[in-house]
């Protein structure tokens, strides 16, 4: 029951719509209170604002992607940005760095997101891979100078793909 609580939340339902979820699928002996169901959803809270301020200094990445998905928050909502980044640390292995709202995918925004990986020790990556999307380039000359930017190869296919019949 914790974890389907935690998945619904994450979805976007309320405490209330969590505890009526639980209710309306197990019956009256799987409901929970809305403090129970409110306490999981705040320790998943925590834990992941713990997770988004850890420091970094102790990564060191060669290959960082960035990228930004759409997602519906709440039901009816228009789909808002979650920005992504993701690296391949020096040994091989990949890292999940980041992960955070914006609202849009403009310089600002990614300008933001990669200072506050800055900010928390990471290291200038070799390379970064991207859309060819102009904020998050302008972004990525800005708080990483020194490091390489290629296109996502993956992102070029699906625009030529769009294009060409």
């Amino acid at each position: 029951l914790e974890a389907l609580v935690i998945s619904a939340w994450v979805r976007g339902l309320s405490d209330r719509d969590v505890e009526a979820l639980l209710e309306e699928v197990f019956g009256q002996e799987a409901k929970i209170s809305r403090s129970t169901a409110s306490r999981i959803c705040q320790r998943l809270r925590t834990e992941f604002d713990s997770w988004k301020r850890r420091d970094l200094s102790g990564v060191r990445i060669d290959y960082l992607y960035l990228d930004g998905s759409y997602f519906k928050m709440h039901p009816k909502a228009k789909a808002e940005p979650v920005l992504v980044a993701w690296g391949i640390d020096t040994a091989g292995k990949p890292v999940f760095l980041g992960l955070g709202p914006g609202a849009t995918e403009s310089a600002d925004a990614w300008d933001a997101f990669l200072s506050d990986l800055k900010d928390r020790g990471m290291a200038p990556p070799l390379l970064i891979i991207s859309d060819g999307a102009k904020g998050i380039a302008s972004a990525i000359e800005r708080c990483f100078p020194h490091s390489l930017h290629q296109r996502c190869t993956i992102h070029v296919a699906r625009n030529l793909l769009a294009k060409v019949p």
